[in-house]
């Protein structure tokens, strides 16, 4: 990415500066990144996201508070990315006709890291943001329904890839294999 951005950016005259920042979501500090003042700032994620609502998930389940609300958080982590992003978490709660404080499950005492990371990002104003994330739903209430889910995903992806990814074989080699990690830890 860094060498195509920065390519892109020279024929264009425009200076570039690309910064990776190679961290866990859940361990990423924010405010120990420095930014200058009056620059455009670009955030791109890719295939990162979901990691902070498999956190959000455990943490429910593990909770007491949330204990009775766990099928609408399930309800919630089953609806795609795009949705989530849509609408924050909290305000489907408040949405809903049932809502009262005490019944969101994202009370005080359990936060939503996906809810605070994304705060974070606004709070830096990106002139652009770049989310990609798969959507797909490999949770399972059993390890039958989480392996076929994650079968019939990776499948239909890797199909795609074949038929539409253009460029050198080692390209499509690296992209293959850092999707079969994925795979493997899906």
């Amino acid at each position: 990415m860094d060498l195509q951005l920065t390519a892109k950016a020279n024929n264009l005259n425009i200076p570039f500066q690309f910064n990776p920042i190679l961290s866990k979501l859940e361990n990423l500090d924010l405010e120990s990144l420095h930014f200058k003042t009056g620059e455009a700032l670009a955030i791109s994620s890719v295939l990162q996201l979901h990691s902070l609502l498999a956190t959000d998930e455990g943490m429910l389940r593990n909770s007491p508070v949330a204990s009775k609300n766990r099928l609408k958080v399930l309800h919630i982590n089953q609806r795609p990315l795009r949705e989530f992003l849509k609408k924050d978490l909290v305000s489907l709660f408040m949405d809903a006709p049932d809502y009262t404080p005490t019944s969101s499950p994202l009370s005080p005492s359990v936060s939503s890291k996906m809810e605070s990371f994304l705060s974070s990002l606004r709070g830096l104003s990106p002139k652009l943001m770049v989310i990609t994330e798969q959507e797909a739903n490999h949770n399972g209430f059993t390890l039958m329904e989480t392996v076929v889910n994650s079968f019939k995903f990776y499948a239909a992806l890797f199909d795609c890839l074949d038929s539409t990814v253009s460029g050198a074989l080692i390209d499509r080699r690296l992209r293959r294999c850092f999707l079969e990690r994925k795979l493997k830890t899906s």
